[in-house]
């Protein structure tokens, strides 16, 4: 009588609380979706083409500027987010020849 009460017990375990030992605790972080228009707002027909040429003269402008030796701080705006931050990591985390 005492055996089968501790094999029913058992089985009770490894049935129903087992498995939650073997699960993860992870949380769960629902993925993002674009932002839905809001009332009255209307999608845009046809998007304003980009000068290609000013971004290639502008990227030219950052690489050289990098590749000389750090004048990229100077080329940032004063209101750049955390711009100490981002030199640093530039200078730190960055090769120079790369």
């Amino acid at each position: 009588m005492r055996i089968s009460f501790i094999f029913f017990t058992l089985i009770i375990f490894f049935l129903f609380v087992h498995p939650v030992f073997s699960q993860e605790m992870r949380t769960i972080n629902p993925i993002s979706t674009p932002a839905r228009l809001k009332t009255g707002g209307e999608p845009v027909a046809e998007p304003v083409p980009v000068n290609t040429q000013a971004v290639k003269s502008n990227v030219d402008k950052v690489f050289n500027a990098w590749n000389n030796g750090g004048g990229l701080m100077g080329m940032l705006s004063d209101n750049f987010y955390d711009k100490t931050r981002f030199s640093d990591a530039m200078q730190t985390n960055i090769p120079k020849d790369s």
